[in-house]
């Protein structure tokens, strides 16, 4: 079951253009979905870039900036707010 879902997220990071090395943020709460994105992502050989998700707005744009992340997995809408600001 992870397998296809892992499938289907290395895909869809492939079609958006990612490729191998490229920086992908998680964040995100601990639960199932953060694993399975996470597996996704080493499976198109990307490097995962996980900010805690108690993090500030400012705090998630500083890493995800500097970390040079070019894509971004968000758990919630108030995750996704952060991203927004």
């Amino acid at each position: 079951l992870f397998g296809s879902y892992r499938d289907a997220i290395t895909v869809a990071l492939a079609d958006a253009g990612v490729r191998p090395g490229d920086r992908v943020g998680l964040l995100g709460e601990n639960r199932v979905e953060w694993l399975v994105a996470d597996l996704g992502v080493l499976t198109a050989g990307a490097v995962c870039v996980t900010p805690h998700s108690s993090l500030s707005a400012r705090q998630v744009h500083y890493q995800m900036h500097d970390a040079g992340a070019r894509h971004l997995f968000v758990s919630t809408a108030a995750q996704l707010d952060k991203v927004n600001q």
